[in-house]
């Protein structure tokens, strides 16, 4: 069964108890039809035509609950067996991989084929690769190495049933595999926007391809059924209009009661009336009382006040343009008087044109050395002159012309006030004082008028505010009985169209009827698919919310392991997944409020939450196998103990199978000796990928283990005792470190008293041991806790031997440095030495936390 069958199935079976029996019945035809449904698509409403015709042409019968048989038919992928690789990425030659062991670790430099190994498990138990999607390759292109153009990769799986076979690709498997983009992706989930966020959950949580086959259903198929109620329809529309008078009835009686509002507030101020009609008949132009209102007006109508200030100021324009008037005339006459001059203007502009090169004057030819007065200087000067005198002619001519201008509007402002007159330019002096006279004549009267009329206004006034005043209620009541009358008219017609309903409608309701019985069968599957389908998609939408909800503490947990140091306050104590697109994974440390990690948490640390986040969900779904891809290039330095801790040192991964590739060096190193010395090789194994200076092909070397006792046994054996005795000084200064985080880890107290030499300097070894060996006899001081007794015996073996005959520290220290010696290393107390750290060892990793211990705390 697919991934994404097996998730409608658990939607079925999560929401069986609130489907109808019809939603029962489509359910369980899209179950029994599934791969066909989800080969088909929302275009053209393919799928909807294909569920419409199952329908119409298929038995129905209601799901019933599979989970217990499904369950018990269902395989699941438990161990990795064996992979061999072909013609594959960086593989050109045939390589092949046991991996049926529980701990397998891969360690080789950047480019030496480590994500080859990794994506060839991929491509053969998910069926496809993230990476080449990512980078928008096929993956046949992708997967195709340079040189070997036939790709084969096979792997051998074991399954529950006991059965070992090659590997079904199946999407449940994508949570094996613990990488870095993963990590990354479920850490800066909350950057995205909302809908980004939806689709970023979906497929993190591997939801993808559910996604899709959820929005791949129609919202309806009622078209593809044929099911269109016409009649009950129009039926529907006929009763909305029922629901419309009502409502308009309603509203009417509304607007009646705001009606007796303003029918109260006008009756107000006509207390001698009764009824709004008398305010009407009172108030209408017509009435008696209106025109004796507009009688007494009408005897004012000639009644004015007068602005005088244009009249003076006419008064005051006549005079100033008699001013100007004799300023012109004044300067015509002095012009007149230089006429005789202006006739000589171009003999004097030509006697000047013939001054260049002459001897003797140009009218008389007597020479100018002899004349009386230079005829050429006269010139000059009488050119001056009669310039001035054309200035001032150019002047004259424009202020005639503006007088005349003025005196033309003068004239037309005369006969507002009836004077009339033939003002010009040339009879302005001998008519403007007559024209004045009449103007003062008029201002007068207007004067003696206004003083007359001054008393009346008032009163106009008063009468026309009265008729205005009277018109607005004459309006207002008009209006109030015309919506009076207008409000009853529809309230009655509204009721009579409610009341002859059944008999207007008579035909259309046995029609409706009819129609129902007809589709009813059909309507009802087609509500019931909408109902499901809508079920459907929403709880594809909160599916990565509520994985996520049930994630919370799983990852807090795992968090907080890999977390682990000296400071309480980064502690967690809330961790809380989106549930939905528009939340944000929020944090809480113990000393603070719920903060949204990507803005608190920083880079290294939001890698450490994406780890946890992962982890948390392949452990909810009993993953068997875990694939680390070289999560060093994910995870920080400071945080790579965590990791190991929280792999090696909890109980979560016990029975897990364990792949880890890795091109951290130390990294693999520190694996390795998290693992029990006993039957190392049962539970590990090793591959070394070298890096190829020659070619192209993955060169792979096999068993290299790095585990400090088991390089120290292996020296031993063949014959390095001074190599070995190396390896158990290593061997002694990671077993005190692990031993000492232990402690810590377990609440106790990880203070621990040791000797420094000099300034400066480290603990050594032998303080160290000093030093843990006090706080292991502090802690069996409570009662109880006995559980690290082990671990003190074998410290203090190894003290003791040295305190008696300083050998173990004597074999520790000259192993590890080099000097020439002039005896020879025991053979024998090298092998005691390495069997009480074999006894440590195994006293540290297979150390269980005692009930008492958790009672203490």
């Amino acid at each position: 069964m697919s991934e994404t069958k097996n998730e409608y199935l658990n939607f079925l079976e999560s929401s069986l108890c609130s489907f109808s029996t019809k939603e029962k019945e489509i359910a369980n035809l899209i179950f029994t039809n599934f791969d066909t449904v989800s080969s088909k698509g929302v275009a053209a409403g393919s799928r909807g035509k294909y569920i419409s015709s199952l329908i119409l042409n298929t038995p129905m019968v209601p799901f019933t609950s599979l989970r217990k048989e499904t369950s018990k038919n269902r395989k699941k992928i438990t161990r990795l067996n064996k992979l061999s690789i072909k013609g594959f990425r960086g593989f050109t030659e045939c390589k092949y991989f046991d991996l049926s062991k529980q701990y397998s670790f891969i360690y080789g430099p950047n480019g030496t084929g480590k994500s080859s190994i990794c994506e060839a498990l991929e491509y053969k138990l998910t069926g496809k690769i993230h990476e080449a999607k990512s980078k928008r390759f096929d993956d046949s292109v992708y997967t195709r190495n340079i040189k070997e153009l036939n790709t084969n990769v096979s792997l051998l799986v074991e399954y529950s049933d006991g059965s070992v076979s090659e590997s079904i690709a199946s999407p449940e498997n994508e949570f094996m595999f613990i990488e870095r983009n993963r990590i990354e992706g479920f850490a800066r989930v909350s950057s995205y926007t909302n809908s980004e966020k939806q689709s970023r959950l979906s497929l993190l949580f591997g939801l993808d391809e559910f996604n899709k086959f959820c929005t791949g259903f129609s919202t309806s198929i009622k078209n593809s059924l044929v099911i269109n109620p016409v009649k009950n329809q129009e039926l529907v529309i006929e009763r909305k209009k029922v629901d419309s008078s009502k409502a308009i009835i309603k509203n009417s009686k509304e607007q009646i009661k705001g009606f007796e509002l303003r029918k109260n507030k006008l009756m107000a101020k006509y207390p001698k009336l009764s009824l709004v009609s008398d305010v009407i008949q009172q108030l209408k132009p017509d009435s008696d009382f209106m025109a004796n209102l507009n009688s007494k007006l009408s005897k004012y109508k000639k009644v004015i006040i007068r602005d005088l200030s244009p009249l003076n100021g006419l008064i005051v324009n006549g005079n100033q343009l008699s001013i100007k008037h004799s300023q012109c005339i004044l300067l015509e006459k002095e012009l007149s008087q230089s006429v005789n001059e202006i006739n000589f203007l171009d003999l004097y502009k030509a006697i000047s044109a013939l001054k260049q090169g002459a001897t003797c004057c140009p009218s008389c030819d007597t020479p100018l050395d002899k004349v009386t007065k230079n005829p050429f200087d006269k010139a000059k000067t009488k050119l001056i002159e009669l310039e001035n005198i054309a200035r001032k002619q150019a002047d004259f001519k424009k202020m005639k012309l503006a007088i005349e201008n003025d005196i033309l509007i003068f004239a037309s402002k005369l006969q507002k006030y009836e004077i009339e007159t033939d003002l010009n330019y040339n009879n302005f002096l001998t008519t403007i004082g007559n024209v004045d006279t009449k103007l003062k004549v008029t201002l007068s009267k207007y004067e003696k008028e206004n003083k007359e009329n001054t008393p009346l206004i008032k009163e106009i006034e008063e009468l026309n505010n009265l008729i205005r005043k009277y018109g607005l209620d004459y309006t207002e009541a008009t209006t109030i009985n015309e919506l009076y009358q207008e409000s009853n008219r529809v309230i009655k017609q509204e009721k009579n169209k409610i009341d002859t309903f059944d008999e207007r409608n008579k035909t259309l309701i046995l029609e409706a009827s009819d129609e129902s019985k007809r589709i009813d069968l059909i309507g009802h599957y087609a509500i019931a698919y909408e109902k499901l389908i809508s079920k459907l998609r929403n709880y594809s939408n909160n599916l990565p919310g509520i994985i996520a909800g049930e994630l919370s503490n799983t990852s807090m947990e795992i968090y907080n392991n890999i977390n682990k140091h000296p400071y309480p306050h980064e502690t967690l104590i809330d961790l809380r997944l989106p549930k939905n697109p528009s939340e944000n994974i929020m944090v809480q440390f113990i000393d603070g409020q719920n903060e949204n990690a990507l803005r608190v948490l920083s880079e290294g640390h939001l890698r450490c939450l994406g780890l946890s986040i992962l982890l948390a969900k392949s452990i909810k779904d009993e993953q068997s196998i875990f694939i680390f891809d070289d999560v060093v290039n994910a995870i920080d330095d400071e945080h790579r103990t965590g990791v190991i801790n929280e792999i090696f040192e909890t109980n979560k991964y016990k029975e897990k199978q364990i792949i880890v590739t890795t091109h951290g060096e130390d990294f693999v190193k520190r694996l390795e000796n998290q693992l029990p010395n006993k039957n190392l090789s049962k539970v590990l194994k090793r591959y070394d990928l070298v890096r190829n200076k020659n070619g192209r092909d993955i060169v792979i070397s096999e068993d290299q283990n790095r585990q400090y006792l088991e390089k120290a046994q292996h020296s031993l054996d063949v014959g390095k005792t001074k190599d070995g005795l190396m390896e158990c000084r290593r061997a002694l200064e990671d077993l005190t470190d692990r031993l000492w985080r232990k402690l810590s880890n377990e609440g106790f107290s990880s203070s621990v008293s040791v000797k420094l030499f000099a300034p400066g300097r480290s603990p050594d070894l032998y303080s160290l041991v000093d030093g843990l060996i006090a706080l292991l006899n502090t802690i069996e001081k409570k009662p109880g806790v006995l559980s690290f007794v082990p671990s003190k015996s074998a410290l203090e073996a190894i003290k003791d031997k040295s305190k008696k005959h300083q050998v173990n520290w004597t074999l520790l220290n000259k192993g590890t440095h080099e000097e020439n010696r002039d005896e020879e290393f025991d053979e024998n107390l090298a092998y005691e030495l390495l069997r009480l750290l074999l006894q440590l060892d195994e006293s540290i990793k297979s150390y269980v936390r005692p009930k008492e211990l958790n009672a203490l705390s």
